[in-house]
């Protein structure tokens, strides 16, 4: 713990309301999330970095990550971090066809396969036209 006398001011970045601390221009675009890409690189006061700090650990604001500073906190390597990104961009595509083929299944025992695949054929008409 830092002694208080150490932080004299909290800087005009930061507004002090209902004792909680906001963030003005914590991106410099008055948004509510702080990217990490440059955070290593902002000329942030103590006082700053304690009040962003706290912000974050409140959820008060949002911290957007890099794929790079996620990779040295999870201990993972970027090779890793990108096949499992690229294998989840399916958008749940794995669910949506087990999701289909249970209504499909279901279509099935109601109406019977004959008839199923005669509606499947003419849909698949319709999508050539």
């Amino acid at each position: 713990m830092l002694p208080n006398a150490q932080i004299k001011t909290v800087s005009p970045a930061v507004k002090i309301s209902s004792g909680y601390t906001t963030s003005t221009n914590g991106n410099g675009n008055g948004s509510d999330a702080l990217s990490g890409r440059g955070l290593a690189h902002r000329k942030w006061t103590l006082a700053q970095r304690i009040a962003h700090a706290a912000d974050v650990a409140m959820g008060v604001t949002q911290l957007d990550l890099s794929q790079g500073q996620l990779c040295s906190i999870f201990h993972v390597t970027p090779g890793a971090l990108r096949a499992e990104i690229k294998a989840r961009n399916g958008n749940g595509r794995e669910e949506v066809l087990a999701d289909a083929k249970t209504y499909l299944r279901e279509i099935v025992d109601e109406v019977g396969l004959n008839t199923t695949m005669d509606l499947l054929s003419e849909i698949d008409t319709q999508l050539q036209e």
